[in-house]
């Protein structure tokens, strides 16, 4: 192979050998061989004398190289500077039940480009994972505000719809004031503190400078903001309320989204209640202590017995179901069928789907 500078030898680059319906596939690699990584050559065995073969090359960017007429016992050299891309007809196109109307914001995401701390292919991205998003009528005018997070160094943008409300943002809001976070955004999400109107709880990543310092959890106002939950070695992911004791009150589940040195599997969550003073951490809530790294997060009430269950999505993991009994919870996973579906789930809501008035869950996976 003749990669394109700077990946002259085309790591990352699949060789496919077809034979009638019989296909060999290698993959290029630097590293992961005894000792060694690939070199930009490819051997493949001849399955039968005298059968059609015919090789295709999938470069790392996508694009292809097709050799036809392939002959044993010969050498071929393939420059990517002839591979094309390949445009896919779908061949099962519906009807789509939403537009993309991104272009109404009038907004863009900026990230600070940051190589990843951890230095592993399974931790890549997950320094620039974007920010959360959520809507409110902070105002109390009766139509919704969109709140969208920022990178480090940025601020969160509040966006309300024009006067006339024709489905055009046209109003910046200024929130949490004149001060820059100084650390990338998690999720957001609305709530009512005791003694103030509507504001924010953002949760904020340390997974970048990997310090157990400073905030994992701001309440931010429109002029304002203030720490609720202190940083840990775990960097807060997604955030969920609900009155989980019955008692009148929202309460908190704080999802353990990555740490640094230990990306995935001891990543601790935590549960806490409402209280004068703020959230204290709840009866029961070491159950969440490492549980893995959890990406999405719905208290919803899927039991139909009247209090909000907890459900989590994991990376690298099954979807974990935690049945709320009297404030308390039970992890309930393995009873709800779901412990052997492993995968890198991203997300999770509920919703009854089937209209037979029970709670059914809707997940993305990787």
């Amino acid at each position: 192979l003749k990669g394109k500078a700077p990946n002259t030898s085309g790591i990352g680059a699949t060789i496919t050998l077809k034979s009638g319906e019989f296909h060999q596939k290698q993959t290029v690699i630097a590293g992961g061989r005894y000792l060694s990584g690939d070199q930009p050559l490819c051997v493949f065995a001849v399955p039968h004398p005298g059968s059609a073969l015919s090789a295709e090359i999938k470069w790392p960017d996508g694009s292809f190289s097709d050799i036809q007429q392939v002959a044993p016992n010969t050498v071929y050299e393939v420059s990517q500077s002839g591979a094309e891309f390949r445009s896919r007809e779908a061949t099962n196109r519906t009807q789509s039940l939403f537009e993309d109307a991104s272009g109404r914001l009038k907004a863009a995401h900026v990230e600070n480009p940051h190589s990843d701390p951890a230095g592993s292919s399974v931790t890549a991205g997950l320094s620039e994972l974007g920010p959360g998003v959520c809507v409110a009528d902070v105002d109390g005018d009766g139509y919704d505000e969109l709140f969208v997070g920022a990178g480090k160094g940025g601020k969160i943008l509040g966006l309300k719809l024009a006067p006339e409300f024709q489905n055009k943002f046209a109003t910046r809001l200024a929130w949490g004031g004149d001060s820059k976070l100084i650390r990338d955004t998690a999720s957001i999400l609305a709530y009512k503190p005791p003694s103030s109107g509507l504001a924010l709880l953002v949760a904020l990543s340390n997974y970048e400078d990997g310090l157990a310092v400073g905030s994992a959890l701001n309440s931010v106002s429109s002029n304002s903001s203030r720490q609720v939950l202190a940083a840990s070695t775990d960097s807060a992911g997604p955030v969920s309320m609900a009155d989980i004791d019955g008692d009148g009150d929202l309460d908190l589940f704080v999802g353990g989204r990555v740490r640094r040195n230990d990306p995935f599997l001891s990543v601790n969550s935590a549960l806490y209640v409402a209280s004068n003073e703020g959230f204290a951490p709840a009866a029961g809530g070491e159950m969440f202590e490492g549980i893995g790294a959890v990406s999405a997060s719905v208290f919803s009430d899927i039991d139909n017995d009247n209090d909000p269950d907890l459900i989590l999505a994991r990376q690298w993991n099954s979807p974990l179901v935690f049945i709320n009994d009297n404030g308390r919870f039970i992890d309930q996973t393995d009873q709800w069928g779901l412990s052997g579906f492993h995968g890198l789930w991203n997300g999770v809501t509920t919703g009854d789907f089937n209209s037979d008035g029970r709670m059914d869950l809707l997940m993305t996976n990787a």
